[in-house]
């Protein structure tokens, strides 16, 4: 009886020192497998959806959109995106996308509303809210290399009215 309780003691230890030893190698954090984008300069806007497409020449009939693999927390303001199916990589976004040159684009979405507006009158009406500034959608570029295991800021407010216009991004951790 002594010597099968010391029998388990002895393996018990081992089951817990072996993963410890060389299990750090194996085991892959799933922050090294994101692109967090931390979304900053609202302007006082609440962040109702967010959408983050590639677009680009997929395909040989030519332009085509895919929508990215993407979790948002409302409360810290990060979109968390996963662009490699949960491996670590980068992604390479630029403005040159589609036609002959095969290079993807990222397109960021932002359904936001501004609860400084009165839609009172509106009654969950969305085309009024619109016209009334309550709601937008603003979408713009993400020009840049974006590497997994890294945090960039994307200021909201940076973007300009405008044809093929980019978020100003900024990477703030390696």
């Amino acid at each position: 009886m002594n010597m099968l309780f010391s029998i388990l003691i002895l393996g018990g230890c081992l089951f817990l020192l072996i993963p410890g030893v060389y299990g750090d190698d194996q085991i892959i954090s799933p922050v090294s497998q994101t692109v967090i984008l931390k979304l900053i300069d609202t302007g006082g806007k609440t962040i109702d959806h967010t959408s983050l497409m590639k677009s680009g020449e997929n395909y040989k009939d030519g332009q085509s959109r895919q929508v990215q693999n993407t979790w948002f927390n409302h409360e810290t303001h990060e979109l968390i995106w996963t662009p490699c199916n949960d491996n670590p990589c980068s992604y390479i976004s630029l403005p040159t996308a589609g036609g002959k040159t095969g290079r993807d684009e990222l397109i960021l979405e932002l359904k936001v509303s501004d609860p400084t507006v009165d839609v009172s009158s509106c009654y969950s009406d969305p085309t009024c809210e619109r016209l009334k500034g309550g709601t937008s959608t603003v979408s713009g570029i993400l020009e840049g290399i974006f590497y997994t295991g890294r945090t960039y800021e994307v200021s909201i407010n940076s973007l300009k009215p405008g044809i093929r216009e980019a978020f100003q991004v900024t990477e703030i951790s390696s």
